[in-house]
């Protein structure tokens, strides 16, 4: 492993063989970019970044760590980019639209030995990012020793959050464990976050995005688009983006606790006219405001695939693990009845992961977007929303 006081703004670029040549990804920024074989076979020689790699990825510095996975796939990637991992479905509140109805711990969630073993088996396979989420993440007492873990393998680290636990302390605690970014959900202004969220909730996340924020984790905000806070959406965008906060926009997916919502999602129609009225930020390259398709079209690829680089990353990029260790492609499918994939306690990552690239369950949902999608100019690939019958 790497060392764990490794300085945060130059450590390597984790690179990472695909069939194509390979994924390489600043770990610092989170950029990443696809190279073809000829320049992975001289990363690879070098462990040295060319003058025009480092540029395009912005990168600080300029040496990268290999990783080669047990087998490359022609019609996906390697390993993943991003895991979710869910360190408890434990949460301190009761969100009206929660996905995976949080709450209670699951019987069964993994121990620390088994979640730090986990990290290293991530490492070691090729993954990139680890995101804990939850339930609350915080209220793992561990949390800081996993963030220190996967700091020490060089990989980028994330927590989803809602902050409320995010006391001077911890924060500080996290910062110093190597936490990259703090993805924080807000669900629109004051009264609309309190009532999806609970009475105060809003303060209480306003001051742990405060302490996160002066310890120098990045913090931006994810906004669930629902129909009790879709006015706040512009006028959202407008206060984070003043106060030079990333913005996150989703679509509501009807699963968990939402599953019964009966004021959850917007129609496709009035999503098309939020896209409308957010174009000014969806195009100013000075702030970072991007949705859940909200987007016309992705950046190009630098280098041909071959295979379609989806919207939706799950089975492709994307891996979640659960509290108790199951393995599935996306936190929404899960929550929907997709099977497991097996378990990281008794099973090596590299055939979950091969077992959720070859899925049946996935090839026949994929199948179905193009029929599903609303919009041929800017579309919907979430898996999910397919499943619930929300694409239509």
């Amino acid at each position: 492993m790497g060392d764990s006081d490794m300085p945060r703004k130059d450590r390597p670029c984790l690179v990472r063989q695909e069939s194509f040549g390979g994924t390489v990804f600043n770990v610092n920024n989170g950029k990443r970019i696809y190279v073809n074989n000829d320049e992975f076979s001289l990363l690879e020689e070098t462990r040295i970044l060319t003058d025009n790699l480092q540029a395009e990825l912005k990168a600080v510095a300029n040496n990268v760590i290999i990783r080669k996975p047990f087998e490359l796939f022609n019609h996906s990637f390697s390993g993943p980019d991003k895991v979710f991992f869910e360190l408890t479905r434990s949460c301190n509140i009761r969100c009206i639209d929660c996905f995976n109805a949080s709450g209670i711990a699951l019987p069964g969630e993994m121990k620390k030995d088994q979640i730090l073993k986990t990290i290293d088996d991530l490492a070691e396979f090729g993954a990139q990012e680890i995101r804990f989420t939850g339930g609350e993440p915080m209220i793992s007492k561990s949390l800081p020793n996993y963030v220190r873990r996967t700091n020490d393998w060089g990989l980028r680290t994330s927590i989803g959050t809602n902050a409320m636990l995010a006391t001077g302390s911890l924060a500080q605690i996290l910062a110093e464990s190597g936490l990259d970014t703090a993805i924080v959900s807000i669900d629109g202004l004051e009264e609309s976050h309190n009532r999806v969220r609970g009475k105060g909730s809003f303060a209480k996340t306003l001051e742990g995005m405060k302490n996160l924020r002066k310890e120098g984790i990045e913090v931006r905000v994810n906004m669930v688009i629902l129909r009790v806070n879709v006015t706040d959406v512009v006028p959202f965008v407008e206060m984070a983006v003043t106060e030079g906060l990333s913005v996150m926009l989703r679509r509501f997916i009807a699963s968990g606790r939402g599953e019964h919502l009966t004021q959850g999602g917007i129609t496709w129609e009035e999503y098309e006219k939020l896209r409308q009225d957010l174009d000014p930020y969806l195009k100013n390259s000075q702030v970072h405001v991007d949705g859940h398709y909200l987007k016309s079209e992705q950046t190009p690829s630098r280098i041909p695939l071959p295979f379609q680089r989806s919207a939706c990353s799950a089975g492709q990029r994307g891996l979640v693990i659960l509290p108790d260790g199951h393995i599935q492609t996306c936190g929404f499918l899960a929550a929907l009845g997709e099977p497991s994939y097996g378990n990281v306690v008794d099973t090596p990552i590299s055939k979950l992961w091969k077992q959720t690239v070859t899925s049946r369950y996935l090839l026949t949902r994929r199948a179905m977007i193009d029929q599903s999608s609303p919009s041929k100019s800017w579309g919907n690939e979430c898996l999910a929303l397919i499943e619930t019958g929300q694409s239509h």
